[in-house]
């Protein structure tokens, strides 16, 4: 990656264009504001480390979001994203529930 190359006006462009269709799709799959986030900064620096030819605009958005898709498919099968639970869900769980998670924790 060079980054010297890269003309930071159109990558700027690129960036103004394409952010709020990337965070939608993300959003849509992941639920989570910070989630979606995250993949639009993961696509971003793909973007940069790859930096693709693309013949068309057109070409450069179908990449931006199979790139944004698979990201998203990515963190969903992570171990961290499977290990986690809401915080709204642990009030759902009984008192034996509670302190077993809670000993699990503890042993982290």
């Amino acid at each position: 990656m060079d980054l010297l190359t890269v003309d930071t006006e159109i990558f700027s462009e690129i960036l103004a264009k394409h952010t709020e269709m990337i965070y939608r799709i993300s959003f849509q799959y992941l639920k989570s504001k910070s989630d979606a986030e995250d993949v639009i900064q993961d696509v971003f620096v793909k973007l940069l480390e790859k930096q693709p030819i693309f013949e068309t605009d057109k070409n450069r958005k179908a990449w931006l979001i199979r790139v944004s898709i698979n990201q998203c498919k990515d963190r969903l099968r992570s171990f961290w994203r499977r290990k986690t639970v809401p915080l709204t869900e642990i009030n759902d769980l009984t008192d034996d529930d509670k302190l077993h998670l809670f000993d699990e924790l503890f042993q982290l």
